[in-house]
């Protein structure tokens, strides 16, 4: 039972550095260029607020 458990954990372990890893990708994207005024902002909020706990020097 136990060595499911931590092959589970290591399965979700992976997943989220993955998770992390496609996120900063799209951060970074969004983060190059400045917006026109008006048009959609640097940073989607929606991707921070959903992936903001997995950023590398979030502490919360």
């Amino acid at each position: 039972m136990r060595e499911g458990n931590k092959r589970v954990m290591e399965r979700v372990k992976k997943e989220l550095v993955r998770m992390r890893q496609q996120c900063e990708t799209i951060l970074v994207k969004y983060d190059v260029e400045e917006p026109a005024p008006g048009s959609m902002p640097a940073r989607p909020v929606y991707l921070i607020g959903q992936y903001e706990q997995y950023l590398p020097g979030n502490t919360a």
